[in-house]
């Protein structure tokens, strides 16, 4: 708008004062100082150098080449991100005869969709699993953008550029969270200095080549070809990522837990070290009343029903319990035998963490203490009384 108002260097000053008052904002950001690890004296005289690699060496080598294959597909999209800003000006004023300034309207569709694309990837963190959400959203971005290349005039191309925005920003929370999720916490920073740093080439080469690119074949035509090479890139990638729910499953599923949530990346890494994934057949107990507790469970999938038994031996049906919900604590918390049978509703999948380790878990959150006895009194309090109710 101020491009068409004449005043473009005012629009200029404003972006810049955008950025001050970013970095203004860090300065309320409270980073509390962490000890330097102890190292070894080899270790200590590697360098930089070997330091740095050290991050490529465990993105492109570990996880069974699944972290590698989701950088190698974010490379495509910002192979394609280093030419958008060519493109979508070049074709505002030649394709969609908007002229130049009109370019300042369709990037503002895409960050009105980025906007909407945050809000979303929020909701969506604890409704939708990570693996399969990365993967459509990284293909749609592809796809979507190809059709900006064949778009006629009109309304069709701030579309396109909306939903492009949401997919981006999707893409970008979804693959962060990945990447960290995948990562131990004293390689993070070497890390994501290795993946932003593959990124900022891939987007410098697309950078170069699209002007030349525009030159030979025209604005439209290196917009499907910009398009249809992320697409490539991802497709060659696939068989990689679709490992990675078997690869990364725990790490992931126990940030979508409510309880753990909160809980911080060096606690998270240490607790997925010690849970065993265990399958329960339909029908099968879990745990049985009157028995020794010695484990905590958090349902990974499927259905399993909470009975109490009292003192004419009738079951009292207490609650269903579905994914993400936990049981056993109140028998490790209280230290008593199990109040309540826990039944396999159809087939069931489960994480389990024994006795020591949930006591371990406690102690280094007091939030997550706090909040385990509160349902563990809660429940207690509920199987007791049904209980009485049943005389």
């Amino acid at each position: 708008m101020l491009a068409l108002l004449g005043a473009p260097e005012l629009a200029f000053v404003i972006n810049g004062a955008t950025f001050l008052i970013s970095a203004a904002t860090l300065l309320f950001i409270h980073i509390p100082p962490r000890e330097a690890p102890e190292t070894a004296e080899d270790e200590q005289e590697k360098g930089w150098l070997s330091e740095t690699l050290a991050g490529f060496r465990f993105l492109f080598r570990e996880n069974d080449g699944v972290l590698a294959a989701l950088t190698v597909a974010f490379v495509g999209l910002t192979f394609t991100g280093g030419g958008i800003w060519t493109l979508i000006l070049v074709l505002s004023d030649e394709a969609f005869g908007l002229g130049t300034e009109g370019s300042g309207f369709l990037n503002s569709a895409y960050g009105a969709g980025g906007i909407l694309g945050g809000l979303a990837a929020g909701y969506l963190a604890s409704k939708v699993r990570l693996g399969p959400a990365v993967i459509w959203s990284t293909a749609a971005t592809s796809v979507v953008f190809l059709l900006l290349g064949i778009s006629p005039a009109g309304v069709l191309p701030f579309v396109i550029l909306f939903v492009v925005g949401v997919l981006d920003i999707m893409v970008d929370v979804n693959g962060t969270t990945i990447i960290q999720t995948g990562t131990p916490e004293k390689l993070l920073g070497r890390v994501f200095g290795a993946f932003e740093g593959v990124l900022i080439l891939a987007m410098l080469a697309g950078a170069l080549i699209v002007g030349p690119l525009i030159e030979l074949l025209g604005a439209r035509a290196t917009t499907v070809v910009f398009a249809v090479a992320g697409l490539l890139i991802f497709l060659t990638c696939l068989p990689r990522l679709r490992k990675m729910e078997s690869v990364l499953g725990v790490r992931m599923f126990v940030r979508k837990v409510p309880v753990l949530s909160g809980l911080s990346h060096a606690v998270l890494e240490d607790l997925v070290s010690r849970m065993t994934l265990e399958k329960v057949p339909d029908g099968t107990a879990v745990v049985s009343q009157g028995e020794v507790g010695d484990r905590l469970y958090i349902v990974k999938d499927g259905e399993a029903e909470v009975v109490a038994r009292g003192e004419d031996g009738r079951e009292t049906g207490l609650a269903t319990l579905s994914k993400n919900d936990y049981f056993g604590e109140i028998a490790l918390l209280r230290d008593v035998p199990r109040t309540a049978t826990v039944r396999a509703r159809g087939p069931v999948e489960l994480y389990a963490l024994d006795r020591e380790d949930f006591q371990k878990l406690l102690g280094r959150s007091e939030k997550l203490k706090s909040a385990m006895t509160g349902t563990s009194d809660a429940r207690y309090v509920e199987t007791q009384n049904s209980l009485l109710l049943r005389r």
